[in-house]
C-alpha cells in the first residue's frame, strides 16, 4: 500500500474540465493546488513578458518542494508536449513520490466549442484563448501517458456545475439534467425527495462522476481503492430515462532497480512477453546479460502493476570505437511487457524511467535496436545517418530499427563509429533485424 505523497498530472486542452475536478481533488486536507495558468499569469504581470517554461519549471520546483514535506500535490496543466509530462514524472521521481497521469477529454467537440465560448476567467488579467486557437494548439495525443489516464465520456453531461466547496457530512442533493442525484453517507434519502419511495438506494448509485472522485480521492490516501486495487472501473446508471457512462482507468504502477529477489518474476516476464518461439533464448540473453562483468554497470528495472510484475527493461554498457576520450554509451535491450498488460504505456514509461537514470548517472548516448515506429516516441532517431555502425551489419531495409539518443545537449556533433555491445550481446543472431 502506497502511503506516501503522491503527484497527480493533470493534462488537456482548455476547457475540457480540468481545473473543475483537479480543484476537487485538492479538497484533500494534505493535498497542495498548483495551476500552471495562475503562475504563468503571475510572471507576466511581474516581468511584463511571454513565459516560454518558465511556468512549468518554476512549478515543478514547487512540487518537488512540497512533496518532500509530505504533501500530495495536484498539478494542473495543459501539458501539451510528453517533455513536459516527463518532467512532471521526474520530479515525482526525484522526490520519492508516487505519480499518476491523468488525461481529461471532452468526446463531444461542439460541447467543447460551447464551453470554450462562454467560459469566463477567475484568474485576473489572464486572456482566455478562443476555441481557433485552441482547435489548433499542438497537443501530442499519440503519446499520452499511460497506463494511468482518465477519460470521461461524454463530458457535456458529467462535468457542469460540480460543487467547488468541501463535500458536506450529510446528505445533500444536486440537480443535474432533470434528475436528482443523492450524494452523501448510507443514510436513506428523506421522505420528499423524490426518489424517496425507491427502496435501499445509497451511495452505491452515485452518478459516475462520483464514482470517480470518490476513487480517485481514495486513490490519493491509500494508493488503492479501499476495497481492493483500482484497475479498470465503468459504471452505468440509467436515471430519468437517461444513459450516463464513465470510464476510468486508473492503475498504480511502480518502476524500481530490479534486485536478484526479483530474477524469477523477470525471467517470468521475458518467457511470457516473448512467447514460445523467442521466450528461452531471451531469458538465456537477460541471464547472461546481468552476470556479464563488461555489461556492467546495467541499469536493470522491473515495472510493477497492483504488486503485480507485468515489464522489465535492461540497459547495458556499450562503447564507440575510436573515441578519444570514451562518450559513456549504453544499449537499451530487451524491452519485455506482458501480453495483457502490454498497449497501454507500461513499456513507454519503463524506457523513459531508464533514460533518466541513466542521464543521472553520467550516461551520454543510448542505442537500440527495435521498432522504428515505437522506439521514436521515446526520443529515438535512426543511428546509421548520423554515422553510428551497428555491432553486426543491419540489412537496408531495417536500417531505421537501429536507433539513438543523445542525453546530453550536442553530444552527437562530430561523433561516428561503430558500437561495441558487452560480451553477452556480441552475437549475430541477437543482431537480425
Amino acid at each position: 500500500m502506497h502511503t506516501g505523497p503522491t503527484l497527480l498530472i493533470f493534462s488537456g486542452l482548455p476547457g475540457v474540465g480540468k481545473s473543475t475536478i483537479a480543484k476537487m481533488l485538492s479538497d484533500h486536507p494534505s493535498a497542495v493546488y498548483l495551476r500552471i495558468d495562475t503562475i504563468e499569469q503571475a510572471l507576466r504581470d511581474l516581468l511584463n513578458a511571454q513565459p516560454k517554461g518558465e511556468g512549468y519549471r518554476l512549478s515543478y520546483r514547487m512540487a518537488a518542494d512540497n512533496l518532500n514535506t509530505g504533501h500530495h500535490v495536484v498539478a494542473d496543466a495543459c501539458n501539451p508536449i510528453e517533455r513536459t509530462r516527463r518532467e512532471w514524472r521526474a520530479c515525482a521521481t526525484q522526490a520519492g513520490a508516487n505519480h499518476i497521469d491523468i488525461v481529461i477529454e471532452c468526446s463531444d467537440p461542439n460541447e467543447h466549442r460551447r464551453r470554450i465560448e462562454q467560459r469566463k476567467t477567475d484568474i485576473p488579467g489572464l486572456k482566455l484563448p478562443d476555441w481557433h486557437q485552441v482547435a489548433a494548439r499542438q497537443y501530442d495525443d499519440g503519446i499520452r501517458p499511460k497506463p494511468s489516464w482518465l477519460s470521461i465520456l461524454p463530458a457535456r453531461r458529467l462535468l457542469p456545475a460540480l460543487p467547488n466547496s468541501r463535500p458536506s457530512s450529510r446528505p445533500t442533493t444536486h440537480r443535474h439534467d432533470s434528475a436528482r442525484f443523492y450524494r452523501g453517507g448510507r443514510k436513506p434519502l428523506p421522505d420528499t425527495h423524490p426518489y424517496a419511495k425507491k427502496p435501499n438506494r445509497t451511495d452505491h448509485c452515485l452518478p459516475e462522476r462520483a464514482h470517480t472522485f470518490m476513487r480517485l480521492r481514495q486513490l490519493i490516501k491509500y494508493g488503492r481503492h479501499r476495497h481492493g486495487p483500482i484497475d479498470i472501473f465503468s459504471a452505468r446508471e440509467k436515471l430519468h430515462k437517461r444513459c450516463f457512462n464513465i470510464k476510468t482507468r486508473i492503475a498504480m504502477l511502480e518502476i524500481r532497480n530490479a534486485t536478484e529477489a526479483d530474477l524469477k518474476d523477470i525471467l517470468r516476464i521475458e518467457r511470457t512477453a516473448f512467447g514460445e518461439a523467442e521466450g528461452d533464448e531471451i531469458v538465456e540473453l537477460v541471464e547472461n546479460i546481468l552476470s556479464d562483468k563488461s555489461a556492467a554497470p546495467q541499469v536493470s528495472l522491473i515495472a510493477r502493476q497492483n504488486n503485480r510484475p507485468v515489464g522489465h527493461v535492461l540497459f547495458s554498457k556499450a562503447r564507440i570505437d575510436g573515441r578519444t576520450p570514451a562518450v559513456s554509451a549504453a544499449l537499451l535491450a530487451p524491452l519485455a511487457v506482458i501480453p495483457e498488460a502490454q498497449s497501454v504505456g507500461i513499456g513507454g514509461h519503463l524506457i523513459d524511467e531508464g533514460l533518466y537514470r541513466l542521464k543521472e548517472a553520467g550516461i551520454e548516448i543510448v542505442f537500440v535496436l527495435g521498432h522504428p515506429e515505437y522506439y521514436p516516441r521515446h526520443g529515438f532517431v535512426p543511428a546509421g545517418q548520423l554515422g553510428f555502425e551497428a555491432p553486426y551489419p543491419i540489412p537496408d531495409k531495417h536500417a531505421d530499427a537501429w536507433m539513438v539518443q543523445a542525453l546530453r545537449p550536442n553530444v552527437l556533433n562530430g561523433i561516428a563509429g561503430k558500437v561495441r555491445c558487452c560480451n553477452a550481446l556480441d552475437q549475430r543472431r541477437y543482431w537480425i533485424a
